[in-house]
C-alpha cells in the first residue's frame, strides 16, 4: 500500500509539473501577427528656407491581428560614420500629443539617431488607420524619412516599415544574377540600335 501511495504521489507532482508549464507570460507567438505600414506626406517642391512645413504620417495595420505597442521616428540629427552630427535640414516646432521631441534612446531608434521625433501609437485594430501632423520650419530639402518600430505583435512584412516624403525614393536591391542579366540585355539592344543608326547614316 505504501508503495502505491509513493507511486501516486509522484505522479500527482508529475501532472502539476506538467501543468505549469503553460502558466505565466504569454510566448511571442500568442501576442499575434500584425502587418503595420507607414507614409508621410509633405511638401513635394523645395520651398524657401526657414518655411514653415507640416508632415502628415499615416500608420496603417494590414491585419490579421490588433497592433499594440508600436512607435515610429522621424531622425532630426543623425552621427555620421566620421562620429560628427549631421542635422536632417527639418527644425521640428509642433507635433501631435502622441509624440516626443527630443527623443534620444527611445526603443527602436538606432544609437546613431541624436535626436528625432517620437511618436507612440494606440492600440489599432486590423483594417484600421491613425495619422500624425509634424509641424516644423524647413531649413533644407523638403524630402524626410519616417521609420516604424513595430510593437508587441509580430510583423510579417517589414518592408513597408520605412517611407520616404519628396524626391528621395528607396533604392531597390537587385539580385547580382538578374542585374547581369539585365545588363547584358541593355547592352545588346544598345549595340543594335547603333548599328541601325549607321546603316541608316550610310544609305
Amino acid at each position: 500500500m505504501k508503495g502505491f501511495s509513493m507511486r501516486r504521489r509522484l505522479l500527482a507532482t508529475a501532472l502539476l509539473a506538467v501543468c505549469a508549464v503553460g502558466v505565466g507570460a504569454p510566448s511571442a507567438s500568442a501576442a499575434g501577427s500584425a502587418d503595420l505600414s507607414i507614409k508621410v506626406e509633405g511638401p513635394q517642391a523645395a520651398p524657401a528656407g526657414g518655411m514653415s512645413v507640416t508632415y502628415q504620417v499615416t500608420v496603417s495595420n494590414n491585419g490579421p491581428d490588433a497592433a499594440t505597442g508600436w512607435s515610429f521616428y522621424l531622425p532630426v540629427i543623425v552621427r555620421l560614420a566620421d562620429g560628427s552630427p549631421y542635422g536632417a535640414g527639418f527644425a521640428p516646432r509642433t507635433w501631435d500629443a502622441r509624440c516626443s521631441y527630443p527623443a534620444q534612446g527611445s526603443a527602436g531608434i538606432p544609437s546613431d539617431v541624436l535626436s528625432a521625433v517620437s511618436c507612440a501609437g494606440d492600440a489599432l485594430p486590423a483594417g484600421a488607420s491613425t495619422t500624425f501632423s509634424i509641424t516644423g520650419d524647413l531649413l533644407f530639402g523638403p524630402a524626410r524619412t519616417v521609420y516604424l518600430v513595430p510593437g508587441n505583435e509580430t510583423d510579417p512584412n517589414q518592408a513597408n516599415n520605412t517611407a520616404f516624403s519628396g524626391e528621395i525614393e528607396p533604392i531597390p536591391v537587385i539580385d547580382p544574377a538578374v542585374g547581369a542579366s539585365a545588363v547584358a540585355s541593355l547592352a545588346v539592344a544598345g549595340t543594335a540600335f547603333y548599328r541601325r543608326r549607321r546603316a541608316v547614316g550610310r544609305a
